[in-house]
């Protein structure tokens, strides 16, 4: 996936995590939601405040359609750093 040598890549930080790092919206002309794309090319996870994943839909398709990460046996990074007490 090249998306980020598109024309016109954009980011745009709205928010901060707890460890100070800037959260950002990014798109190109051609993309409206990187993040959005790579979760749903299999690429990436959504994540999931309150209850809420933030691309569950595009994680749902991915899963489905056996994209990348979902072609496999997987485990999601938080269950995996919960098990690896980390």
């Amino acid at each position: 996936m090249q998306l980020l040598a598109q024309p016109g890549l954009s980011c745009e930080a709205d928010s901060y995590d707890r460890f100070g790092r800037a959260l950002a919206d990014c798109s190109t002309t051609q993309v409206k939601d990187i993040a959005a794309a790579l979760v749903g090319g299999g690429f990436a996870v959504s994540q999931e405040f309150n209850g809420i994943r933030d691309y569950g839909h595009e994680e749902d398709a991915a899963r489905s359609a056996k994209r990348a990460i979902w072609r496999g046996p997987f485990t999601h990074p938080r269950k995996w750093r919960d098990m690896h007490n980390r």
